[in-house]
């Protein structure tokens, strides 16, 4: 990941007075360099090169063991001396040091070195990068012939802040830096280059001593960070395998040519000569594998020894081209009714999907092992102005009902079904929250078992007022009066305008320096995210709810149902699932519900396509299409994060794990998070093949394993309350915070306080002073011992409350 230096931008030498606790350093150099991957800004001291450069040129000549090189011209010496200088530059790097708050979060141990002397390093992955701006300066020379260069780097917010006034950086403030310059009193002209990146508004900005090296960086960047859609193949992703690839084409180019000389293979056998044949990655999610977890009571020796159906059906035949749905996955799944091997089953479903936006049908995510309750997901339907219907959808829908309604049947006569909790136990976890279509009328009827006669919950997670826009436009929502035996809720989820306006607002405040932090809760909540972020909580945990207490199916969806859908869809599987709570379900369910199910990664995130330049017109990189950028997943795993931080020994990961795959959102470092669609991984840019998965990278480092995790929650039996984590609704949404280690990582001040910041100001201070500062017990324990205490405080209310109501009803039959 660190090969393949194509240029170096600048070089900036620095001179530093004295530095911390009065020592006086060497003077400092700053580098700017591009890799394949990433544009690193650096510094080192010139002593440390300066004395290995001594010592270089004496191991040279000496051939590191006393003895003379000879070999006539000197080549010898001058190999010696080059892979030297290669190991000397490879161990100054790695002995560099990094922000404090860069590396608390990547578990990096700042230490000084012996000598004192410290290193920055700050990088931005070029994939990352939104856009790169170059500008022209024209600095008047002294009598002397040199120039005052007063911008030499900075990296932080849109304010342009000064590198050295950086809390999170460790450095002292840059001092003006002469030039020589052979122009004389005449003015010079200098190139400055500003990067910006696409996560959380930071940039870095630094001035060329001359103008054409400006140009040969600022050309550099353009073709490697905006190679456009089309030529993706520039990305570090699939330049990181690109030699193990080209390897493998030719591998079975010359296995084919051999079969072919042998007479063991004909022309229209020789059909995959010159294809990849390198080893792909392994699937984290499998369409079946998964759908015989989750539905273990369809097994052929279950169905005949308890005459059980199987409420839901593979559909494997439908889209396994992708013809009916290009973004869906080749697997999908639906009530049994529907058998897509026949015409008849293809009929209907061809049907259904000419009815909604982007052919995009109902089909499963997630199923009870014993009974109906379930999860949908779909696109919204062609209603438009005229209330179009469509009989197939409805007829569809209602099946789902009736199929779900069989198998809560079939669990009452297995004795699988739980009883229902009291109604005032389930109103103390709504909080009062909708409480009209959560509470599902049971007849009345006191611990009775869960609906039999299943209804169908449709969420449409936007505003009403969206839905009934989209109107005019063809679309809209379900009418209830059409669709037997449904209820219709809105749930007031920000489509992906607001999330982006509220991310830019929220990346902007952190990275200001002069937020007033008097006021700083307030100006967070201004920004509309963790409102947002609340909004897409509720809509999960209603939803998980319906699942786990009402046993109903439940059938979601937004506008194209692969945004808002994604993430409502998957959270409420984790309140559902204990399996999506370690590692290995986790990253099997961001691969069903936002790879597999069709969540436009590439859309969103523009990977290798940028802005372009605002000061100059043109530019050789792809231009992203702006109205469609917007941090979808990046929302979703700030909600995990909340649940993860409130909760914390129900994960086998801890929160750092979530902040790295943030980061690798928009890095394309690994190609996981690539292309918008199942079709285009597979089919066109055969990722896996190509490219390094990102979940076994994360897998390498223990240190993202929770050690508190508590592995006994995945008990068996659901229904007790051991897999499903349903904590009180009002609970979760009232500790919402703000993500300090994600979004201020690189702001202009420090702002996280989960760790011991070192400086020699600080350095001798007594444990009780560190404990002062830095605050001493494990939060998240406290927060999780008091969330339980505080449930069962409401548990022992609500039973104390149902025990009068059963006194007062025995009291009325015996007036009776």
């Amino acid at each position: 990941a660190h090969t393949g230096m194509t240029c170096t931008a600048t070089q900036f030498h620095q001179g530093i007075g004295s530095g911390a606790g009065g020592r006086n350093d060497d003077d400092l150099v700053w580098c700017c360099a591009m890799t394949f991957y990433r544009i690193i800004v650096f510094s080192y001291h010139e002593s440390d090169f300066t004395k290995a450069k001594a010592n270089i040129i004496d191991n040279a000549e000496t051939n590191g063991n006393g003895s003379e090189v000879k070999d006539g011209n000197g080549a010898g010496g001058i190999s010696i001396r080059n892979h030297m200088e290669e190991e000397t530059v490879k161990h100054l790097l790695e002995s560099a040091s990094v922000s404090r708050q860069f590396q608390y979060v990547h578990s990096i141990s700042h230490t000084l070195r012996p000598s004192g002397k410290r290193h920055h390093v700050m990088q931005m992955p070029l994939a990352s990068i939104d856009r790169v701006e170059k500008s022209t300066e024209f600095s008047p020379s002294n009598a002397n012939g040199t120039y005052t260069n007063s911008n030499i780097s900075s990296i932080g917010s849109s304010m342009g802040i000064n590198i050295g006034s950086i809390s999170s950086i460790g450095g002292r403030s840059m001092q003006p830096t002469s030039y020589g310059d052979s122009l004389g009193g005449a003015s010079v002209a200098t190139g400055i280059l500003t990067i910006y990146g696409k996560d959380h508004g930071r940039f870095i900005k630094f001035t060329a001593p001359s103008y054409a090296i400006c140009m040969k960086a600022y050309e550099s960047l353009q073709t490697y960070a905006f190679p456009g859609k089309k030529n993706l193949g520039y990305l570090f992703a699939f330049e990181s395998r690109r030699a193990e690839v080209e390897n493998s084409v030719k591998s079975a180019i010359e296995e084919g040519k051999q079969a072919s000389a042998g007479g063991g293979m004909g022309m229209n056998e020789n059909k995959n000569i010159g294809r990849i044949t390198s080893r792909p990655n392994a699937r984290r999610y499998d369409a079946f594998t998964e759908f015989s977890r989750m539905v273990r009571t369809c097994s052929v020796e279950a169905s005949r020894e308890l005459q059980i159906q199987c409420p839901w059906r593979p559909l494997a035949k439908a889209n396994s081209t992708y013809n009916v749905c290009q973004s869906y996955p080749s697997v999908l799944f639906g009530p049994s009714f529907v058998n897509d091997e026949a015409a008849e089953g293809m009929r209907v479903i061809r049907q259904i999907a000419a009815f909604r936006s982007g052919a995009r049908f109902q089909t499963m995510s997630w199923a009870s092992r014993y009974d109906g309750a379930s999860i949908w997901r779909c696109a919204q339907p062609k209603v438009g102005l005229q209330g179009n219907r469509n009989t197939a959808d409805e007829m569809y829908i209602k099946k789902i009902g009736e199929c779900a309604a069989l198998a809560n049947s079939q669990a009452v006569i297995q004795g699988k079904t739980p009883r229902r909790p009291s109604a005032a136990f389930l109103r103390m976890l709504t909080g009062g929250v909708n409480e009209s279509d959560m509470m599902v009328d049971n007849n009345g009827r006191e611990n009775a078992p869960f609906n039999e006669q299943c209804m169908v919950k449709i969420l449409d997670l936007r505003p009403k007022s969206s839905a009934m826009a989209n109107r005019t436009a063809g679309y809209g929502y379900e009418n209830t009066s059409y669709y037997k035996n449904t209820t219709l809720s809105f749930h007031g989820i920000g489509n992906i305008h607001v999330v982006r306006d509220a991310y830019q607002k929220l990346s902007a405040l952190c990275a200001n320096p002069g937020a007033n932090d008097a006021q700083w809760m307030q100006l967070v909540e201004d920004t509309k995210w963790l409102a947002q972020i609340r909004a897409v909580l509720s809509a999960s945990w209603q939803t998980a709810f319906h699942v786990r207490y009402n046993r109903l199916p439940v059938l979601i969806h937004c506008s194209h149902g692969w945004d808002r859908t994604s993430q409502v869809s998957a959270l409420a599987q984790i309140f559902l699932d204990p399996y999506y709570r370690t590692r290995a379900g986790f990253s099997c369910l961001i691969e069903k519900e936002f790879l597999a199910l069709g969540h436009p990664l590439h859309l969103r995130c523009g990977h290798g396509e940028g802005r372009g330049d605002r000061n100059n017109s043109g530019g050789s990189g792809g231009q992203v299409d702006e109205a469609q950028m917007s941090p979808i997943l990046i929302q979703f795993l700030d909600c995990v994060f909340q649940i993860v931080s409130q909760y914390p020994d129900y994960f086998e990961f801890n929160t750092k794990y979530i902040l790295l795959i943030t980061e690798h959102v928009y890095s394309c470092r690994f190609g996981t998070l690539l292309c918008d669609n199942e079709r285009e991984r597979e089919a066109v840019a055969a990722i896996r093949q190509r490219t390094h998965c990102m979940w076994k990278y994360l897998e390498s480092f223990p240190e993202l394993i929770n050690r508190s995790y508590k592995e006994s929650s995945l008990g068996k039996d659901e229904f007790e309350g051991k897999g499903a984590m349903m904590m009180p609704l009002s609970s979760l949404l009232r500790n919402v915070v703000l993500w300090v280690d994600r979004f201020c990582m690189h702001g202009a001040k420090p702002t996280s306080r989960s760790h011991v910041i070192i400086d020699d100001a600080v350095r001798n201070l007594s444990e009780e002073e560190h404990m002062i500062l830095n605050g001493n017990g494990n939060l998240h324990d406290d927060a999780l011992c008091c969330s339980f205490d505080e449930g069962l405080k409401w548990k022992k209310i609500a039973e104390e409350k149902e025990t009068e109501i059963q006194e007062l009803k025995r009291r009325l039959k015996e007036l009776d």
